[in-house]
């Protein structure tokens, strides 16, 4: 297995909290029973081998690195997502908030097919994205955290994800999530795992549903544990996204295309600490201080946190973290929580999202999922329907006549197709020296 050095994303991105501990979410796919190399994913922590090919409408996202000696590519996978249209990948509203910025620094968007991020069987590339309206609160500051990847070709050969909607006889019943990423303490991750998880609440305060009581809540922020004894002292730590893992944690190794392998390498885990911004309806930042005369009042601020940080009902649920329950973490963001339906079909029910973690697991107690309320389900059954404008044209473009024809780039707005009559200068549509089509003399 090659590895790229020196390339790094680390990019802070969603923290919805007042400190350290992070966890992040990614995806799934499916075919071949190989071990794999991720840099982002997560295997569900207690989950089990999740490999066949009815899952491979369920695959990694991430980007495509070149480099510039070797000419060798490399996939760094980040988020998960699951193909909802021919041409449309289902993932979390916080995963695409990367895609301008690569295309600017050279690297191409792709929703890799497989089982094994460490060798995709196929790369599609993703050539749009587009959030779902609300981009205001949330558990993770995106608003409703469900957001889509066009891609540039269609896929024929796999079966879409259906789509569905919570109920209020949901509750208490199993979901299943699927994933590639971190599967335990030690930062395994790589293969795809999946596991139960239980739909505990769409409405009401996060950490009371999660602790249930603010004594649990407040042993949890200081030791790590909502016991009196934890296993470790990890000091104040805070819910936050799922993050896409290598962009916001530490620089990950790259997988070389195509090449397989066993086993990846393990970076040191994020340091807590104190810090960092509150979750929508939270109390902001940490104050500075403390009890011992630093001028405000823990037990209230930790209140506060406790009363206010709520559910955004209808549009986010906190799933997991029941008895006998499988765990996402980093790297899962964007992963469908999913069910099968009567006729064996696969329907998403909402997204991973984000969480907290504990003494115990980097990752725990479940995690707050954004689902599909009724302004998220209507954008994407649009989005499900995508044409691409361009009709796979390219941004260099090409002539047809005395017209130039290209797509505009990421970084030019929404995806569109442009026409420009060259004969209205009294020129010719030409390739130009960079490889674009443009306007030259006769």
């Amino acid at each position: 297995m090659q590895h790229i050095r020196g390339l790094r994303h680390v990019r802070s991105a969603a923290l919805a909290a007042t400190a350290g501990l992070i966890a992040s979410a990614c995806a799934f796919s499916a075919d071949s029973e190989q071990d794999s190399l991720a840099t982002v994913e997560e295997p569900i922590i207690a989950g089990v081998a999740a490999n066949g090919a009815k899952l491979n409408a369920i695959g990694s996202i991430g980007y495509v690195y070149v480099d510039p000696y070797t000419e060798a590519p490399y996939y760094y996978p980040y988020c998960s997502g699951s193909l909802i249209g021919k041409q449309t990948v289902l993932t979390a509203k916080h995963c695409i908030q990367f895609f301008a910025s690569d295309y600017n620094y050279g690297l191409k968007t792709v929703f890799a097919v497989g089982p094994n991020s460490a060798a995709p069987e196929r790369l599609v590339e993703v050539v749009e994205v587009q959030g779902a309206p609300g981009d205001v609160g949330g558990f993770v500051g995106f608003g409703h955290d469900v957001g889509v990847m066009y891609l540039g070709e269609k896929v024929t050969d796999l079966t879409p994800v259906k789509l569905g909607t919570l109920k209020p006889q949901d509750l208490g019943k199993k979901f299943i999530e699927i994933g590639y990423g971190v599967r335990d303490n030690a930062y395994n991750y790589g293969t795809r795992r999946t596991g139960n998880a239980t739909l505990r609440a769409t409405s009401g305060k996060v950490f009371e549903i999660i602790f249930g009581s603010f004594e649990r809540f407040k042993s949890w922020f200081q030791t790590g544990s909502p016991g009196t004894e934890a296993l470790f002292q990890t000091g104040p730590v805070g819910p936050a996204a799922f993050l896409p893992l290598a962009r916001s944690l530490y620089e990950a190794p790259g997988v070389a295309v195509g090449v397989g392998g066993a086993g990846g390498e393990t970076s040191e885990p994020p340091s807590g600490g104190k810090g960092g911004s509150a979750p929508a309806g939270g109390a902001g930042p940490v104050p500075e201080g403390g009890s011992d005369g630093g001028g405000y009042d823990p037990d209230a601020w930790l209140r506060d946190i406790y009363d206010n940080t709520l559910l955004d009902a209808g549009y986010e649920a906190v799933i997991g973290g029941a008895k006998g329950d499988a765990q996402a973490c980093y790297g899962d963001s964007g992963s469908p929580v999913i069910r099968a339906d009567a006729n064996g079909n696969l329907v998403a029910y909402g997204v991973i999202s984000g969480g907290i973690g504990s003494s115990q697991l980097i990752c725990d107690y479940g995690g707050v999922d954004a689902v599909f309320g009724p302004d998220v389900l209507a954008f994407l059954q649009t989005a499900k329907q995508w044409v691409d404008p361009c009709k796979g044209l390219s941004v260099a473009g090409k002539c047809s006549g005395k017209v130039a024809q290209r797509c505009t780039s990421p970084l030019e707005g929404p995806r569109r197709l442009v026409k420009f009559n060259c004969g209205s200068l009294g020129q010719v549509c030409a390739i130009q020296p960079d490889g674009s089509a443009g306007c030259s003399d006769p």
